[in-house]
């Protein structure tokens, strides 16, 4: 049996449409000549002249059907999906029990072939005959990718699709669409319109490279050799990628090593201080390595410390499937790479995660897979996040995915468009209708975005009691505040960054959101407590195209320690009661969690009963106790410090003048607060030493009850 994870990945990648040498007349050659000639050409990935022999094989032994089903097996290794299922299909009836995978492999290609429903019967047989559990796996998600299909066969989009003409798509593959500007498309190709044949022993093999393409008079118009010190002649080259400054270009070159592997390394140039491209090298630091591949790289930038992220594709030690979706991080300042780390199981599976691209504008990874539930084969499926922390993927649905391989998928700057290349039938075919991959550009006519907008405004300390009304909000409109926009997954795991935007001069920022999905708009300022609001387009009429939302507000941060009312602890004893922890859910945990960039000091201050010992000592107890409780909500312990002062410090008279006791004062001394004392941020206004946050002699705490604190945090 042929090992279709070997060839797979070499088939997409590195187009081995090249045979050994022009074959002879096949009706000279006798049975063993065909027989010993297909494999010598499979050893040497030659596909397409192993079918020939074992094509002439197999009319001369038609009983022979071992041979039959290693000549399905090359049908579909070469994507030649009409001749696979015919080919399968009579291995079965010949041999049913001898073969029971080929049930499965013949259902493959009913579903390659969009015969969906008949591809349902047979995999839903194959399930009740299936002992290997892996194959039974899979053998779900290829009844759930059908049912799929016939799901959004339904379902109307309203797009324009456009098979890219004949200057750019060849009847080799085309692949790795980089649209440059609106008028400029990299891409890669083998440009030719036969096979290409070579001599083992001395003449070299044709090898793919870097074209361009220019829009003219609104059509694209290629096949002019890319400028510059990227295309090689002893290499594959191809999956480029620009940094996000446009200073860097990122690329693979492919080569095939003494054991017939495909073996793909990450190149990059960078630009001299003439804006010159200098001469690529390879990437060092592990993401390169001699037994692996690293291939198809996109770049993007990691939201904390905008550092640059390499996400690429490999077969490394670790990976899940065939190859997985990894990533480094390059620090570029310190030229220092970290990593390489996988995404995860979110992205990655037990098949095959080609092609990613990832949208740094919408934090969005477009990327390949037949690993999840796929219309056809490889399918184009997109997530929201970063590094390895994603939403569940969803299908972009038909036609951009069709009954084929749909790969590389890359979407224009606004998004109305996007290139991306497929072997679906209606292409440039050289041997089969299905053979060979396209570049298509498909452009979205009916699009499906909100335009959200809304404002930010500030409340000063000054201000913290004042009447909020428009008046209020038009005179306190807050520049230069971050408003970052957050995807709430279905699954109730963390937010997922998908976009940010600046306010301007009268505090106004905007969105684009999708239809159908629930949102998180977080607005933050340094020296400020965060703000949020949810918004949900779950709901969302198809007329509406603008929507506004409720302003936010930002308070400013206090110098001074903050009072928590109603912060109650077991008498005489650190304990925090049940009121007390909802009293804290209320106000502390959510400015610590809306605002995660803060360090504060919580405060614990006792009355006078009791010895200065004891209280100090139950001060001290109790706000570890309001820390405890806080990190075992998740919130980080180096962002809180735990301080008791006993009866140091009180707010109001224990005693009376008189000497009387006053239960009054007692209450307000016996009290919990808590002081922002820095930030994480190194640059933050907060960590600036002239900027007195702890408490001067003369001003007294704040003091706000539960309702007040929570409005404080969030609205």
């Amino acid at each position: 049996m042929i090992d279709f994870k070997k060839y797979i990945f070499a088939f997409l990648l590195i187009i081995p449409f090249v045979a050994l040498s022009q074959p002879k007349n096949l009706n000279q050659l006798s049975t063993r000549q065909l027989k010993v000639l297909s494999k010598t050409a499979i050893k040497y990935g030659d596909i397409y002249s192993a079918i020939d022999y074992l094509e002439r094989y197999c009319e001369l032994k038609t009983d022979d059907i071992d041979y039959l089903n290693q000549l399905a097996e090359l049908y579909k290794l070469s994507r030649d999906y009409k001749n696979a299922e015919k080919t399968f299909e009579s291995v079965f009836v010949s041999e049913p029990n001898k073969y029971p995978n080929v049930l499965f492999y013949l259902a493959q290609m009913q579903k390659m072939n969009g015969k969906y429903s008949e591809a349902i019967v047979n995999f839903e047989k194959f399930k009740k005959e299936c002992k290997d559990q892996d194959l039974k796996k899979l053998n779900k998600i290829e009844i759930e990718g059908a049912e799929l299909a016939l799901k959004l066969l339904k379902e109307k989009q309203n797009v324009e699709l456009y098979h890219l003409d004949t200057s750019i798509n060849k009847a080799y593959i085309e692949f790795s669409p980089i649209p440059v500007s609106n008028d400029r498309l990299i891409y890669a190709s083998l440009k030719a319109d036969s096979v290409k044949y070579f001599d083992i022993e001395g003449e070299k093999k044709p090898v793919r490279k870097f074209y361009e393409a220019a829009k003219i008079n609104d059509k694209w118009v290629g096949g002019q050799e890319l400028v510059g010190p990227f295309n090689d002649d002893n290499s594959h080259t191809g999956n480029g990628a620009f940094s996000p400054d446009g200073n860097r270009f990122y690329f693979t070159r492919c080569q095939t090593n003494w054991e017939n592997k495909v073996i793909c390394s990450i190149y990059m140039s960078q630009k001299d201080e003439n804006g010159k491209w200098e001469e690529p090298k390879i990437l060092e630091n592990g993401i390169n390595d001699e037994k692996y591949t690293a291939t198809q790289p996109t770049i993007g930038l990691e939201s904390k410390k905008n550092l640059e992220v390499i996400y690429f594709v490999s077969d490394r030690e670790g990976t899940k499937g065939g190859n997985d979706i990894w990533y480094m991080i390059y620090d570029t300042e310190r030229n220092y790479f970290k990593g390489p780390k996988n995404v995860g199981s979110k992205i990655n599976t037990e098949g095959e995660e080609l092609s990613p691209y990832f949208d740094q504008r919408k934090h969005t990874l477009y990327f390949s897979s037949n690993g999840h539930p796929s219309i056809g084969g490889l399918d184009i499926f997109k997530s929201n996040g970063e590094l390895a922390h994603w939403l569940a993927p969803e299908n972009l649905g038909i036609p951009v995915n069709s009954s084929a391989d749909d790969i590389y998928y890359v979407p224009t700057k606004n998004q109305k468009e996007a290139f991306f290349t497929s072997n679906r039938e209606g292409g440039m075919a050289l041997k089969n209708p299905t053979c060979c991959d396209d570049i298509y550009t498909v452009k979205y006519l009916d699009m499906f975005f909100i335009n959200l907008e809304g404002i930010v405004y500030r409340i000063e300390e000054e201000n913290i009691n004042a009447k909020i009304d428009d008046k209020f909000i038009q005179t306190n409109l807050c520049e230069e505040s971050i408003v970052s926009l957050y995807l709430i997954d279905k699954e109730g795991t963390e937010p997922i960054l998908v976009e940010q935007d600046t306010t301007d001069i009268m505090g106004d920022y905007s969105f684009e959101l999708e239809r159908g999905k629930e949102y998180k708009i977080i607005a933050s300022k340094d020296g400020y407590f965060n703000s949020s609001t949810l918004y949900s387009t779950l709901e969302t009429k198809l007329e509406t195209r603008k929507d506004k939302v409720n302003p936010l507000p930002l308070k400013k941060i206090p110098r001074i320690p903050i009072v928590i009312d109603n912060i109650y602890y077991e008498f005489s004893k650190a304990s925090l009661t049940e009121d007390a922890k909802i009293t804290i859910d209320t106000t502390i945990f959510i400015i610590l969690n809306e605002t995660p960039d803060i360090i504060v000091e919580i405060s614990s201050h006792t009355d006078s009963v009791s010895s200065d010992a004891f209280n100090m000592k139950l001060s001290q107890q109790r706000a570890e106790s309001v820390v405890n409780y806080l990190i075992d909500k998740g919130i980080e312990r180096n962002r809180m410090i735990a301080k008791g002062y006993g009866e140091s410090q009180p707010i109001a008279r224990n005693s009376n003048p008189n000497g009387s006791d006053n239960p009054e004062g007692r209450a307000k001394n016996r009290r919990t607060e808590f002081k922002v004392i820095g930030s994480s941020n190194q640059f933050s206004i907060l960590n600036k030493k002239d900027l007195d946050i702890l408490r001067k002699e003369s001003e007294e705490p704040k003091e706000i009850t539960s309702p007040d604190v929570k409005k404080f945090g969030s609205q």
